[in-house]
């Protein structure tokens, strides 16, 4: 089966093209409307780069039959997402120190370190000590709960961009062009999906390992590409709402494939993957708040050497921390043989 390989590599490459149009035209969309940045960014744009999480983890319980693989996709791609947060500040740092970044994604980070939590509570706790309704367990209904109160939080209007002019496509054009590389992605998702799957069985390796690996990491070249961009053209309130809605969302999927699989629980008692990737996550988020504060802080102070060195320190410090976090997960994984 060499030819799986090279199909894995065409995917992605399809996805990398279709997300960076879509990082683009949130960019024109906040700069042509009053629509707020953090909102197109942690709603629109979240939602869309999540699609693939969301058909491969709904391909994944319905037509593979591997629960397993929907927690390692959700929690290794929230994890592979902060590792662009950290990427980004580092490159750009120039532009993220004068980025306004609102202060709904403090708010929101705090919500993913409380999914993570009920995530790591879900592995930990026997299922005959959880809370279920019938045969799904109330955690997901917590998360999902969890996801409209980052709904009703979000801001939803800003002032008018002055780089507007510079746009040459109107509204309605841009909105167009979005919802067609959306709905390409979407298929090239689904077709990835089975593409990890002949992975996994190729290199005999398991569900859970495979998805927070290959379907991860390809599910999360969206986030990756679009955010990249937006915080190149120092959009990081935008970039920023994209990556922490996105594993917002991706929760909500969590709590979604839950109820599609019924009887067979994703919230995989005793995994070791999973309880590993959830608590980076966690640590990862905190990290990701302690980075946006300490922005807020120097804003706020008289601008001199010595706050800039500070700044410029603490950012670098903070962005490698964020981005070491997905790679810290795969050395623990590989040393630790079990954690029970």
């Amino acid at each position: 089966m060499w030819w799986i390989y090279p199909l894995y590599a065409l995917l992605a490459g399809a996805i990398i093209y279709l997300s960076y149009l879509l990082g683009n035209y949130v960019d024109a969309l906040d700069k042509k409307t009053k629509i707020s940045g953090a909102f197109i960014g942690g709603i629109l744009l979240a939602a869309v780069t999540s699609l693939p999480e969301l058909f491969t983890s709904i391909s994944s319980i319905c037509f593979l039959g591997e629960t397993g693989m929907v927690v390692g996709n959700v929690l290794g791609s929230d994890l592979f997402n902060l590792m662009v947060l950290g990427i980004s500040i580092v490159l750009f740092l120039k532009k993220y120190k004068k980025a306004e970044i609102g202060k709904i994604h403090i708010y929101s980070s705090i919500l993913v370190v409380l999914m993570a939590a009920l995530t790591l509570y879900a592995i930990l706790v026997p299922s005959n000590y959880q809370p279920q309704l019938g045969p799904i367990n109330f955690i997901s209904i917590i998360i999902i709960g969890l996801y409209a109160l980052n709904l009703f939080l979000q801001p939803k209007e800003s002032a008018a961009s002055e780089d507007a002019d510079e746009i040459k496509l109107s509204v309605k054009q841009i909105v167009i062009r979005f919802i067609i590389c959306a709905v390409l992605l979407v298929g090239v998702s689904i077709a990835i999906t089975y593409a990890t799957d002949a992975l996994a069985k190729e290199l005999n390796i398991g569900p859970t390992v495979a998805g927070s690996l290959f379907l991860a990491i390809a599910t999360s070249l969206p986030e990756v590409v679009s955010t990249i961009t937006l915080c190149k053209k120092g959009n990081f309130n935008a970039g920023f709402g994209n990556i922490i809605g996105s594993n917002i969302f991706n929760f909500a999927i969590l709590s979604l494939s839950e109820f599609i699989s019924w009887k067979n629980s994703v919230f995989v008692y005793h995994d070791k993957e999973a309880f590993l990737m959830a608590v980076f996550l966690i640590a990862s988020s905190v990290i990701t708040i302690i980075s946006i504060l300490v922005l807020f802080w120097y804003q706020r102070k008289e601008r001199n050497n010595k706050t800039k060195w500070v700044m410029n320190i603490a950012s670098i410090i903070f962005g490698l921390l964020i981005l070491s976090g997905y790679f810290a997960y795969l050395v623990v994984n590989q040393s630790v043989p079990t954690i029970w």
